[in-house]
């Protein structure tokens, strides 16, 4: 029983307890969390990069503070990302793809999107290193991506095609296949972003295989 002034107001056991656990009642004098907000809001970083986050919890007083080391950390597909071992709100990229992150502390929680983008490109490679063709004919070439975290992809669809000589070979960028037109040789070069590569292709005159 609670009594105010001339006023008696009569709680039960449970009501008290439910009051508690919905945080309506501060009876032990500490405000009760709210909220939690995660810092950056949302995040975009390469898959053999990491990045830090931080936590912070907003209480029924209107006061905050940050609770990065004691909320638990999580992303929903460890895929694409996974939390630190070791240090709270650290979090490392594994491959491209978004997922979520999340911050809990007891019933509150935050989330945030991650988006992984693939390592940065260190290297272009053309295959095959030195390509001829024979006039009249196309010739298939492959761009090859070497990334920072030394894993390799097919960009041959992503890269920019250009011909130093466009009257000896010209490219057609829809089939990533080179054209012979005169007998000779020419710089070709393949670049996508910051991240060039270039050859020589050389053009002959066709032979009949067979009469």
């Amino acid at each position: 029983m609670i009594q105010l002034g001339s006023s008696r107001v009569v709680y039960g056991a449970a009501a008290i307890l439910l009051m508690i656990a919905a945080g309506g009642c501060d009876c032990a004098g500490k405000p009760s969390l709210k909220a939690l907000s995660i810092s950056p809001d949302a995040a975009q970083f390469a898959s053999n990069e990491q990045l830090q986050f931080s936590a912070m919890g907003i209480f029924s007083d209107g006061s905050s503070k940050a609770v990065t080391d004691d909320v638990d950390w999580s992303v929903d597909d460890t895929a694409f990302a996974y939390t630190d071992a070791e240090q709270k709100g650290l979090i490392h990229g594994r491959s491209k793809g978004v997922t979520a992150l999340r911050a809990r502390l007891g019933s509150v929680e935050a989330s945030v999107t991650l988006t992984i983008s693939p390592a940065s490109i260190q290297r272009l490679e053309i295959d095959p290193a030195s390509p001829s063709v024979a006039i009249g004919l196309f010739r298939a070439l492959k761009v090859t991506a070497i990334r920072s975290d030394t894993s390799k992809d097919d960009v041959s669809s992503d890269v920019a095609w250009s011909v130093a000589d466009m009257t000896v070979a010209s490219f057609d960028t829809g089939t990533n296949h080179l054209r012979g037109l005169k007998v000779g040789t020419t710089a070709i070069t393949a670049t996508i972003g910051s991240v060039s590569v270039s050859t020589i292709a050389t053009v002959t005159n066709a032979t009949i295989a067979s009469i």
